[in-house]
C-alpha cells in the first residue's frame, strides 16, 4: 500500500467546503481543514503510485481548491501508532 500527504490550498472562504468534498474520494483515510500556509491536509492510500496520482487528480478538480502538493511516504519508513491520531483519553499528563 502507497501513502501519500497532499497539501491543498483553496479559493478564500473554501477549505471547509473542499474539505469535505476530498473527503468523499476514493483512496482518502483523512481530510482535514487546517490554518497556516495550507488549507486542507490530505492523507491518501492506494495500492500503487499511479492510483495515488489519479486521487491528486480528483483532488484537483474539486471546486475551489486552487493548488496541491503531494507528499509521499517511502515504503519503510512509517512511524508512530500505524496511523491513529490523538492522544488516548485515559492517559495522564505528567506535570
Amino acid at each position: 500500500m502507497e501513502r501519500t500527504y497532499i497539501l491543498v490550498q483553496t479559493s478564500l472562504g473554501k477549505a471547509a467546503s473542499a474539505a469535505a468534498l476530498v473527503s468523499g474520494i476514493q483512496g482518502v483515510v483523512r481530510s482535514d481543514d487546517v490554518t497556516g500556509p495550507y488549507d486542507v491536509i490530505v492523507t491518501a492510500e492506494a495500492e500503487s503510485v499511479h492510483l495515488l496520482g489519479q486521487i491528486v487528480a480528483r483532488i484537483q478538480a474539486v471546486e475551489g481548491v486552487t493548488r496541491t502538493h503531494a507528499c509521499p511516504v517511502p515504503k519503510g519508513h512509517r512511524h508512530g501508532n500505524g496511523g491513529h491520531v490523538g492522544l488516548d483519553p485515559s492517559a495522564e499528563c505528567e506535570g
